[in-house]
């Protein structure tokens, strides 16, 4: 069973975690705390923009950062979403001109 943090603005679903990891959402921040003494703060994530669900158990197998809209019982597919770049491999921006 996956812990969820999901967007209120779009219900798009931006972080998944093991049922391991403890998770402590205030309305100033999002803590996640692995074992006893490794913990790190969700940049950006509070009570007031984020929904956390917990004991969730059908997350798609495929399942990415933002790749599904998820309404507290259900998944959709974000049709916008595009797979990521490899690691250490350079994109060239929108309308660059790689070098030569």
């Amino acid at each position: 069973m996956a812990k969820l943090l999901v967007s209120n603005d779009n219900n798009l679903c931006t972080h998944l975690y093991p049922p391991t990891y403890q998770i402590e959402v205030t309305d100033q921040s999002v803590t996640v705390t692995i074992g006893e003494f490794n913990s790190y703060l969700v940049p950006d994530a509070n009570s007031t923009n984020v929904t956390y669900y917990e004991g969730v158990n059908d997350v798609p197998d495929d399942w990415a950062e933002s790749k599904y809209f998820y309404d507290g019982s259900a998944w959709s597919l974000n049709n916008d979403w595009t797979e990521p770049a490899p690691v250490g491999v350079d994109v060239p921006l929108e309308g660059s001109t790689p070098p030569e």
